[in-house]
């Protein structure tokens, strides 16, 4: 339940970001195949045509509703921090 990557894209009506979280998949065969993960989009705020600090603080004020349902937040980074290998 760890935030693993925010991903922002741009549309006709704004800037919309998302927030993903991965899930394991454990092989429970006689092949223990290793684990895979399936990245899963927990949530997404809207931030319009607004100021990127304006849009920093929407998320962050969305990022502080997901921990009080038990998810751990990234840091600032942009990068996708989410486990590999994916499915």
């Amino acid at each position: 339940m760890t935030l693993c990557h925010f991903d922002a894209d741009t549309h006709i009506s704004g800037i919309t970001v998302e927030l993903y979280t991965a899930d394991v998949y454990q092989d429970t065969s006689c092949l223990h195949l290793p684990d895979r993960y399936g990245k899963r989009e927990v949530s997404s705020v809207h931030c319009g045509f607004h100021s990127a600090s304006t849009c920093k603080s929407r998320v962050a004020q969305r990022v502080q509703e997901l921990a009080a349902q038990g998810y751990q937040p990234i840091t600032d980074s942009d990068q996708d921090m989410c486990p590999q290998p994916r499915l």
